[in-house]
C-alpha cells in the first residue's frame, strides 16, 4: 500500500499544485496500523482557498475523481472511480489548511496511531455500526461522527499528540494549531 500511496500523493500534488497548501495526508482507518478498515483510502489535501479550489474539479475529473458532496461548505469531497462504496478506492477531501476539518482529521489519525486502547474502542464501534447499519452509509458515518466529536477521551488523546487545547463538551473541535503532520502512509 505504501507504494500506491506514494504514487497517489505524487499524482495529486501534480494535479492540485495551483491550489495546494499544507500537503496531502493519508487519514482514515487505512492510515491506522492494525485496525479493520473498508478498502477505501481516505486522503485530505490542504488548499489555500476553499472557493478557489473549485477550479480543481475539472483536473480531478480528468483523473477519474467524481465529485461526491459530503460536508458542503467545509470540504470538496471526491470519490474515485465511483461514489458507489463497492467500487470506491479513494476518498479525497479538499479543505483549507488549518480549518476545523483539517485539524480534526489529522489529530484523530495521530491520536489513534498513538493509543492502542482508543483504537480498539473505535474499531469496536465501527464493527457495531456496520452490523446495525449494513446498507446505510450515512447512519454508519453519523455514528462514527458522534465518537469523533463527543469523546472526552479522544480529545485528551488528541491534545497529547497535537498541542490541542480541547474545550470539552463543546461538540466541536476547537481552533488550535497542529504541528506539521507526517506524510507517512
Amino acid at each position: 500500500m505504501a507504494e500506491s500511496l506514494r504514487g497517489r500523493r505524487e499524482l495529486l500534488e501534480r494535479v492540485l499544485e495551483p491550489w495546494l497548501k499544507g500537503g496531502i495526508h493519508h487519514v482514515g482507518s487505512t492510515a491506522i496500523p492494525g485496525i479493520a478498515a473498508k478498502p477505501v483510502i481516505d486522503i485530505v489535501a490542504g488548499v489555500a482557498g476553499f472557493e478557489e479550489a473549485r477550479a480543481a474539479f475539472e483536473p480531478l475529473g480528468q483523473e477519474s475523481y467524481v465529485s461526491d458532496p459530503h460536508r458542503p461548505g467545509i470540504a470538496h469531497h471526491f470519490a474515485k472511480p465511483s461514489r458507489r462504496l463497492p467500487e470506491m478506492m479513494y476518498g479525497l477531501h479538499l479543505t483549507e489548511e488549518g480549518s476545523d476539518l483539517w485539524r480534526e482529521r489529522l489529530a484523530f489519525r495521530d491520536a489513534l496511531r498513538g493509543d492502542a486502547d482508543l483504537t480498539a474502542e473505535y474499531e469496536a464501534l465501527k464493527f457495531r455500526l456496520s452490523h446495525e447499519h449494513p446498507d446505510d452509509l450515512e447512519a454508519y458515518t453519523h455514528g462514527k461522527r458522534a465518537f469523533v466529536t463527543g469523546s472526552e477521551r479522544l480529545w485528551h488523546a488528541c491534545w497529547q499528540v497535537s498541542a490541542f487545547s480541547p474545550v470539552v463538551g463543546s461538540g466541536r473541535w476547537p481552533a488550535a494549531a497542529l504541528p506539521q503532520a507526517t506524510l507517512s502512509p
